[in-house]
């Protein structure tokens, strides 16, 4: 048979096929490998999102904060701030500059509170200060996956030495019977917040706060 009339051998197909297979393989293998590296970077671009959202949301409240006590809805008085041990292990204060955008029948002022249920960071907040077992706040899920939600408080009196112990874990640090009258207790010079997150490690900010 001529030479130009001459087809492929079944061993070099089989040969060919191969080749291919092989390129194919590892075309799939560096595609699979990019596609990973895709999700892995959506799921960090997300949680640091979701991390910075909440930092806005804890920041933004504590530099807003007012020195304004308020009767919770079993008539009892609270304290402007409340932190640490004495709320449970979580964040409560009253803010100012509470935006109205649609002109509601509401103040400026908003009772807020940061809590940890679940693996969850919860926002609350109530839109009537002094309030009744009517008024339920409105829940915002801030961050997940957070295995540890830890609170300090630097005390406005204490001296502040080289590593010596200036912050405690509750506020207010004496609340007395005189106290739940009024509910007046100053503020502590800052909050130090401390978050835990899986896959993050611990995570810190400290907060000035004012009126002190």
């Amino acid at each position: 048979m001529p030479d130009q009339q001459r087809g492929f051998t079944l061993i070099e197909v089989l040969i060919a096929m191969a080749a291919t297979m092989l390129i194919l393989s590892a075309a799939y293998g560096t595609f699979s490998t990019l596609l990973n590296g895709l999700e892995v970077l959506r799921r960090a671009t997300d949680a640091t999102h979701e991390l910075n959202r909440a930092w806005m949301f804890v920041g933004r409240d504590l530099r807003q904060f007012i020195n304004r006590p308020i009767r919770d809805e079993f008539g009892d008085v609270e304290s402007a701030l409340w932190g640490g041990e004495l709320a449970a292990d979580s964040l409560i204060l009253t803010r100012t500059g509470w935006h109205n955008g649609r002109d509601q029948l509401r103040g400026s002022m908003e009772r807020v509170r940061y809590q940890l249920e679940d693996g969850t960071l919860y926002r609350d907040s109530y839109a009537v200060l002094d309030r009744t077992d009517v008024n339920e706040p409105r829940q915002v899920a801030l961050l997940s996956n957070v295995e540890r939600f830890e609170l300090r408080f630097l005390d406005p009196q204490a001296t502040i030495q080289p590593g010596g112990e200036w912050d405690t874990d509750r506020w207010p640090l004496n609340w007395g019977v005189n106290n739940r009258e009024t509910g007046l207790v100053n503020p502590p010079a800052a909050v130090l917040v401390t978050l835990d997150i899986e896959g993050l490690g611990e995570i810190q900010r400290l907060y000035e706060v004012p009126g002190v």
